[in-house]
């Protein structure tokens, strides 16, 4: 019996801990390689490349990115899209703007509440390189108000983009969801290159992806589509802005939707 049983046994491995670690490892490197960078709990070490030389705006190593987070009835996750208004300086037309300023001029307290769910909200991209991950090269890496406005003040001190004189960032990040805290450092043993080779810097900067190309926004149409709880295809961005629905009422599907989520949240 005891041999029956070793020979069973030994169709199967072992999970001990040393697969366990290797588990973990593979999990960690999954996650870096993924297409943007994503911080992970306790401390991560980047550096931020800086801006392309470019005469029509002002160099800076980031690009702004304002995002509209939607709560739609009837949809489990919030419709996320990018705000063709506010990304292209007014020069695009955005519904949800629109219907925003026009629910913030209600004198029903629900209308207003819902305006601010409307408001689009900021976002900033910047390119990095992970130093515990030099071999997934530059990626683009979002960021939110609280790390913009400490890479902000950190300027003051020093050029940290700068790809010879600059230094790397330490960012700890703690907490969870609604609790989760960011704490932006540098590296304390001082400045340093991006790399040591001068033709690899080249090429780093050279491959750096563009960043505008992350405020790139639905049309008018397309937001009309996720709005009323479709997603529009691809196709539609490419052509004309086709035959906008919901009939000869006038009313958007944005109005009817929203519309809907006042009456619940009167009755």
């Amino acid at each position: 019996m005891a041999n029956e049983t070793d020979s069973t046994l030994a169709l199967y491995a072992d999970f001990d801990l040393k697969a366990l670690d290797e588990d973990i490892d593979e999990a960690k490197r999954n996650a870096k390689s993924s297409a943007v960078v994503k911080l992970e709990p306790g401390k991560t070490v980047l550096r931020m490349l800086p801006a392309r030389a470019s005469a029509s705006h002002a160099p800076r190593p980031w690009r702004t990115v304002w995002k509209h987070f939607i709560s739609v009835p009837g949809l489990e996750r919030k419709v996320i899209f990018n705000c063709p208004s506010l990304n292209s300086n007014g020069k695009q037309p955005c519904p949800a703007c629109t219907m925003q300023r026009r629910k913030e001029q209600s004198a029903n307290q629900i209308e207003r509440e819902i305006a601010k769910d409307l408001a689009p909200q900021r976002e900033v991209v910047a390119n990095v390189l992970q130093r515990a991950a030099p071999e997934l090269g530059v990626k683009p890496w979002p960021f939110k108000t609280t790390i913009h406005k400490a890479l902000q003040a950190l300027r003051d001190d020093i050029n940290f983009v700068d790809p010879i004189r600059g230094i790397d960032l330490i960012i700890t990040k703690t907490g969870k969801d609604l609790e989760t805290k960011y704490n932006v450092g540098t590296d304390p043993k001082g400045p340093s290159p991006v790399c040591a080779d001068n033709a690899q810097l080249a090429e780093l900067l050279k491959a750096m992806p563009d960043l505008d190309r992350y405020a790139d926004s639905p049309t008018a149409a397309e937001i009309e589509s996720m709005l009323a709880g479709e997603r529009p295809a691809r196709e539609q961005r490419r052509g004309a802005a086709g035959e906008r629905r919901g009939g000869g009422s006038g009313r958007t599907a944005a109005d009817r939707v929203y519309d809907g989520k006042v009456a619940d949240d009167e009755d």
